[in-house]
């Protein structure tokens, strides 16, 4: 085999841009946002009584959605561990009824919820990471930032 591959140097780079490229996918999926598939799986990922969970309505085709996708992904990576981010389109089943459940009229709409349960922020439109943080950081004092 590898006789083969220093006989043919392009099979070579290209396995290994393969691979990078694999890893650069998984990578990209392990940090992404949680999506949320049923109503029971978001009421018992929210009432956990661990961490604040701060969820996400959002659909494809909204710009604005599109352009806070980058800001959540970066609360994810940012709070990991800390806080349970999840992201739900709003136009599945799951958002049109959570959606009701929570007042949700607009997209997008970011709501943090305490580890109870209860909702303690919500913002409709584009939103600032800090302001997102703090809510989190005064449910935990011990995280707060030096």
């Amino acid at each position: 085999m590898i006789s083969f591959l220093q006989n043919h140097p392009l099979l070579t780079i290209f396995l290994g841009l393969g691979m990078i490229l694999m890893a650069a996918i998984h990578v990209m999926w392990y940090i992404r946002p949680s999506e949320v598939k049923t109503q029971s799986e978001l009421n018992i990922l929210v009432t956990n009584g661990q961490h604040p969970t701060i969820v996400e309505y959002y659909n494809n085709l909204c710009t604005v959605c599109t352009m806070m996708k980058p800001v959540v992904d970066g609360l994810e990576k940012d709070l990991q561990g800390e806080a349970t981010v999840l992201r739900i389109d709003f136009l599945s089943e799951v958002g049109r009824s959570t959606a009701r459940q929570f007042g949700v009229k607009i997209i997008p709409t970011i709501l943090v919820f305490d580890p109870n349960g209860q909702i303690i922020f919500r913002q409709t439109g584009p939103f600032d990471t800090e302001m997102i943080k703090s809510k989190v950081y005064g449910l935990r004092p011990e995280l707060t930032p030096d």
